[in-house]
């Protein structure tokens, strides 16, 4: 890894519905799955992208490795909302930073700060790195659950 950038990963996206529409909502599913839609706010129209990953275990929050759903979102409004969609019920967490510079990258300064905007689900904020998995859960139940992730941390 290059000091001073840290990456969310392969950005897969596998399975995630991306709404441009502001308010737009999904269906309760039949089978009990759940959705997650993620208004990203904080961003500058047409600068950048949203980079997020979904955790859905302490262990995998905490490691940075195992996200059960992860992205790119291009900032194409102030702010962007994001589904990810037949998740089980139960509780995840959300963190994501803004790639102002579209380098697919967490920008940092030469002590490993961040100097792009960043965010985590409940706008959770740990004191001296990450928040801790407790204070960034949110849960998720069958139908759609709704949350915002400010990205303002810089």
């Amino acid at each position: 890894m290059r000091r001073g950038a840290e990456t969310l990963g392969g950005l897969a996206g596998a399975g995630i519905l991306w709404l441009s529409l502001a308010g737009a909502g999904l269906a309760q599913p039949a089978d009990g799955s759940a959705n997650l839609i993620v208004d990203f706010t904080g961003l500058k129209p047409g600068a950048g992208a949203v980079l997020y990953q979904v955790f859905d275990s302490p262990a995998a929050f905490g490691a940075n490795k195992g996200a059960v759903r992860e992205g790119r979102a291009p900032a194409s409004a102030a702010m962007v909302e994001v589904a990810m969609t037949g998740l089980k019920p139960g509780r995840y967490a959300v963190r994501a930073f803004y790639d102002v510079n579209n380098n697919g990258k967490l920008d940092t300064n030469m002590f490993g700060i961040p100097v792009e905007p960043w965010g985590f689900s409940n706008d959770a904020r740990g004191a001296f790195g990450p928040p801790k998995w407790d204070e960034a859960a949110v849960e998720v139940k069958p139908g759609d659950t709704k949350i915002a992730v400010s990205l303002a941390g810089k």
